[in-house]
């Protein structure tokens, strides 16, 4: 097409333009507007965020109660959306605080601990020693390439930062290096963090999860909800497994044995 040609055709087009608008007037946009005004704004996948930011796999129903499959690299699963679940009236309770641990099992196996956490609950002593407490299925071994050596942890479901229990055997079970200090920890400072926060009470659940009669739990689910703030600060519901890299656990007995292999 030559140039002239070009600038005819450019200049019909915008003398039609200006033909329709002189009979019609301007378009209207007000009803396009109208709709998407009116159009409803999904709120964002909590899930997904959480996978993206921390790394978290969704699970739920009876994947988490039978299942419980998980890659090694896999820090934390989410529960359902990932969210705490817990009922109106464990959140009504929750205004004061209290602790709940239950009694062992015929296995000698710790079940759920719940507690509304707040100042009131934070240690107000140091630690002592519980070297002579030994958990169900506590066979302890070492291993050069787990930092302090140990495979096993006498691992507090609510964390002795959050409730100042050291020695409650109703609140320890056999975890791993890994599992005490990577898997559970972000979750429990998440609970502390938002006891300082909001000055308030963190409702939180950890219940150990096992398969049959094993002694050594797959894991738990943490369970947590900011009350005073209505979950702002504090707002969780996962599975961290109970595992330890280049070593296999037999979860039935507590025994393991290492797969490391040097290059």
């Amino acid at each position: 097409m030559t140039k002239k040609l070009k600038r005819f055709t450019s200049t019909l087009v915008l003398v039609i333009i200006v033909a329709i608008t002189a009979i019609f007037g301007y378009p209207s946009f007000s009803g396009f507007v109208t709709e998407l005004s009116n159009e409803k704004i999904e709120e964002p996948d909590y899930s997904v965020e959480i996978q993206t930011v921390l790394g978290g796999v969704p699970i739920g129903g009876t994947a988490l109660e039978n299942s419980l499959s998980y890659s090694n690299s896999d820090n934390f699963l989410l529960v359902y959306d990932g969210r705490a679940d817990f009922t109106q009236e464990e959140i009504s309770d929750a205004a004061q605080s209290y602790e709940h641990y239950s009694d062992l099992d015929y296995l000698d196996r710790p079940g759920p601990a719940m507690a509304s956490l707040s100042f009131d609950t934070l240690p107000q002593s140091k630690r002592t020693d519980i070297s002579k407490i030994h958990p169900a299925g506590w066979i302890q071994k070492s291993y050069s390439f787990i930092d302090q050596g140990y495979l096993y942890n006498r691992s507090h479901l609510i964390a002795f930062k959050l409730s100042g229990e050291n020695d409650n055997v109703k609140n320890l079970m056999t975890g791993t290096y890994w599992f005490n200090h990577t898997g559970m920890d972000p979750f429990e400072d998440i609970a502390l963090d938002s006891i300082y926060t909001t000055q308030g009470h963190v409702l939180y659940r950890v219940t150990p999860i096992y398969q049959g009669e094993n002694l050594i739990a797959s894991g738990v689910r943490m369970e947590a909800f900011s009350i005073e703030d209505m979950g702002e600060s504090a707002n969780f519901d996962v599975f961290v497994p109970n595992k330890q890299e280049h070593v296999v656990i037999d979860y039935k007995t507590g025994d393991s044995y290492s797969d490391y292999k040097s290059n």
